[in-house]
């Protein structure tokens, strides 16, 4: 049946995936507009907690409580270019000019976390994670260079995988034991789909590979970088040119 769409601020249970009891899925309007473009949404949009999530709205980006809809702040540069700590509920980081900064939400305080130097620091594509699950690994991308920075020891990582993207996008493992870039700039495969490529991140040497393992391009761009328990990384995707279902592929 036809769903009712609640007022700003209500509820109503997904219908598809809705099972009930303490696994109920609760779909919260938060706004009674249109939201700019926003067709997709990342891990690095939400914060860590869920209290907050990156919305834009007539070319504005903002910060929105996620219960209340409410604009908390409007954020320094565009969503592209923010990414919520994934450790702490109150923090996210933002790309400016050179400069990698953090604002804390509650108080307002902005710091530099640190100046790159040279180029402008590029977006990543916006579709996966860059920020390790621990908060401590990022990618960076300057002057069409791919590199890992350790925010702990505010240490740039040996090694830059140097390419120009285009449509696609560049990642990391949330156990940072690899960067990802999905797009035709990596080369390689059978021409059924974007090329993705992965490159080994050693952090006990601060070394990035820069040889990378093409290892799937049966569909487009979409899919996601998850770590299992186990400590294997993959890449939840499709082969959607190909056959139907849901892949996980091996890094």
């Amino acid at each position: 049946p036809a769903q009712i769409a609640p007022a700003v601020g209500g509820t109503y249970a997904d219908p598809a995936f809705n099972s009930g009891g303490a696994h109920a899925e609760v779909i919260r309007r938060l706004t009674d507009v249109i939201l700019d473009n926003q067709n997709y949404s990342t891990n690095s949009w939400w914060s860590a907690g869920n209290t907050y999530v990156a919305t834009r709205i007539d070319n504005v980006s903002h910060v929105r409580h996620a219960t209340t809809g409410a604009t908390v702040l409007l954020l320094p540069v565009t969503m592209q270019r923010i990414h919520f700590s994934p450790v702490d509920d109150d923090l996210f980081y933002y790309l400016s000019g050179s400069q990698m900064r953090q604002r804390v939400i509650s108080s307002g305080a902005d710091t530099l976390v640190r100046d790159f130097g040279g180029g402008v620091l590029g977006t990543l594509g916006e579709s996966n994670d860059w920020i390790s699950r621990d908060g401590r690994y990022m990618v960076v991308y300057y002057d069409a260079g791919v590199r890992v920075y350790d925010r702990q020891t505010n240490t740039i990582f040996s090694g830059v995988i140097n390419i120009t993207i285009g449509t696609g996008w560049i990642g990391i493992t949330p156990d940072a034991s690899y960067v990802v870039i999905a797009d035709a700039a990596v080369g390689g495969g059978n021409g059924l789909g974007t090329p993705r490529r992965s490159y080994a991140i050693t952090t006990g040497t601060s070394t990035l590979s820069t040889t990378g393992t093409m290892f799937w391009d049966l569909c487009g761009d979409h899919g996601d970088l998850v770590t299992a328990t186990t400590g294997t990384s993959y890449m939840v995707t499709f082969a959607c040119n190909s056959y139907p279902g849901l892949w996980r592929v091996n890094l």
